[in-house]
């Protein structure tokens, strides 16, 4: 009687409901849908709770902090927002390790030597990548191309010495 469809039907009805209030609704449900009456020690816990754990292991229902259930909601994902995630997830990581590597070596790698410097960190980008990312960093950041065409890092104002 406990199935998965009829308690994913309850716990939708709400925004979230706990294990003893599920367990009453269904009883109130199956006694209106049935004519004979069904004693609450009739529907076991164990048999509700591990419709509860399939409908989890699923993806279909979350347990919450509060110990109650909710429906999980998956918003599809486009293919094309897919892509652009895949490919800002690099830029994310790598931003960060190129502004390390020119503010401890300011003035010492030309864009070339900061892809092969990379490489060495074991970062696989090319050549357009980081210049790409360097002409983002260049607008906002302390970084700049020297006039020997070496990356340098400039200190926000308050850092300068007067």
């Amino acid at each position: 009687m406990a199935t998965g469809c009829h308690l994913l039907s309850l716990i939708e009805d709400g925004s979230s409901i706990s294990f003893a209030a599920l367990k009453s609704t269904y009883l109130q449900k199956a006694q209106q849908l049935l004519s004979l009456r069904i004693p609450k020690d009739e529907i076991q816990d164990d048999a509700l709770r591990r419709i509860l754990l399939d409908l989890q292991k699923d993806g279909v229902v979350i347990r919450l902090k509060d110990l109650t259930y909710q429906v999980q909601f998956k918003v599809p994902l486009e293919a094309w927002a897919m892509e652009e995630m895949k490919q800002a997830l690099p830029q994310r990581t790598l931003k960060p390790k190129i502004l390390a590597i020119i503010e401890r070596e300011s003035g010492v790698h030309t864009p070339e030597g900061l892809v092969r410097r990379l490489h060495e960190q074991g970062a696989e980008v090319t050549f357009e990548e980081v210049d790409e990312l360097l002409y983002e960093l260049r607008g906002f950041s302390g970084l700049k191309l020297g006039p020997a065409g070496k990356l340098e890092f400039v200190p926000p104002y308050t850092e300068k010495s007067p």
